[in-house]
């Protein structure tokens, strides 16, 4: 194996998304630190994806990327359906 993450277990990882939603369910800021720091853990590249974002005002949109940004991350943010 080249990688391997052991939550979720998979193996053979080039680079991780790690997807969460605006709304539908919201986006909850310690779930995020979670999956964070397990993945900085793991050593693997990986972007975060904020989706959903057609749901939300676009001052939380801003407030959610901005706040990832000051933890040191570029989030992407999109909608599937615009």
């Amino acid at each position: 194996r080249t990688s391997e993450t052991s939550d979720p277990a998979v193996a053979n990882v080039d680079h991780a998304l790690l997807v969460f939603a605006l709304a539908s369910p919201p986006f909850e800021p310690m779930q995020v630190s979670k999956f964070l720091v397990s993945m900085e853990a793991s050593g693997l590249p990986f972007t975060i994806v904020l989706n959903k974002a057609d749901l939300v005002p676009e001052s939380e949109r801003q407030e959610r990327a901005e706040q990832l940004r000051a933890w040191g991350y570029e989030p992407v943010l999109l909608s599937c359906e615009t």
